[in-house]
């Protein structure tokens, strides 16, 4: 990657989004996903639902899912009344919670009289979307869904290796791992800091990050070096300003894309009763004991308009990969 020649006229690199299956970066944030996608024939009712915050890698997932089966990606925003279900392997939707209720109502009633898997992918899981069509929510409660987590140190720092690499910069390891600490845990913040140093080098004319580049898009951006103050929107604006736009959403390892691990065989939702049964300290909260580590505290609830609790499904335990 090298600096530019005496002549040469500086142009901005596109960044290349990264879909393909082999480069999605597994972690454990995504691993019950992933499982669960490797093992479409275990879907109840043939669906199934990925959930969790912006740029977590849903929509990565979602195009891994459907390239390897030859299903149809759709975007909920914009779900056609009549999919071509009959002549796909099945159908994935993202943005799946702000799709037309009655539209997406006749893409289940049609793809279960298929016989057609869904895969559908959202900010919430589907028992919470306010949807107000009875039968719609009816079948949304009783579809499994799993919830992707942000990612951890190592997914980020893959992260931040993928966003230079699509806009073809390049940096020493100690200033990835300076990056990695003094920026918030965010993709999305990872993102708008690559693409100010893009800029940054568009006007150096240098396709390697140096590390006073890094301390200036970091000071413009409102970063302290000791002391980091500003963190999710607000860091990404900061790192945004003066930046061309493009898109900061977008999934791990590409646009989509802002909690514990799951493991065992697929189950049935369990119901807030049984369980309590099952574990009488969740009904008992230990006062000695942090709230954030009490039993309680650390069951990803999805609480559904009729007041049942469903735990994150654990995945099969034999999955070895997306299928």
């Amino acid at each position: 990657m090298a600096d530019l020649v005496p002549g040469q006229l500086p142009l901005r690199f596109p960044a290349d989004t990264e879909y393909d299956p082999a480069g999605f970066l597994s972690a454990d944030s995504n691993e019950a996903a992933r499982n669960w996608l490797d093992r479409t024939e275990l879907w109840p009712d043939r669906r199934l639902a990925l959930w969790g915050g912006a740029d977590r890698g849903k929509t990565h997932l979602l195009r891994v899912w459907t390239t390897r089966r030859g299903a149809e990606l759709l975007d909920g925003r914009c779900l056609p009344k009549v999919p071509a279900l009959a002549a796909t392997a099945g159908a994935a939707i993202d943005n799946a919670d702000a799709a037309d209720e009655p539209g997406l109502l006749h893409l289940l009633n049609t793809a279960r009289d298929l016989g057609r898997p869904v895969l559908l992918a959202s900010r919430a899981p589907p028992a919470r979307w306010p949807v107000t069509l009875p039968d719609l929510a009816s079948r949304l409660k009783a579809i499994v869904a799993v919830e992707v987590g942000p990612p951890d140190d190592d997914l980020l720092h893959g992260l931040l290796l993928r966003f230079m690499r699509e806009h073809r910069l390049a940096a020493d390891e100690p200033l990835y791992r300076r990056m990695l600490v003094q920026l918030p845990r965010s993709p999305d913040v990872l993102r708008a800091a690559v693409e100010r140093l893009d800029r940054d080098a568009m006007v150096s004319r240098r396709r390697k990050i140096t590390p006073a580049m890094l301390t200036a898009a970091l000071a413009d951006a409102g970063f302290d070096e000791t002391e980091m103050e500003v963190s999710g929107p607000a860091a990404i604006l900061n790192l945004a300003a003066a930046v061309p736009q493009s898109s900061f959403s977008g999934s791990i390892g590409g646009p989509d894309v802002p909690e514990e691990r799951h493991g065992a065989a697929p189950r049935p939702p369990i119901e807030s009763g049984d369980d309590e049964k099952a574990r009488p300290d969740a009904r008992r909260p230990d006062a000695s004991r942090p709230e954030a580590s009490r039993p309680e505290a650390k069951m990803r609830i999805a609480a559904g308009p009729d007041d049942r609790a469903v735990k994150s499904p654990a995945p099969p335990p034999d999955a070895t990969g997306l299928g």
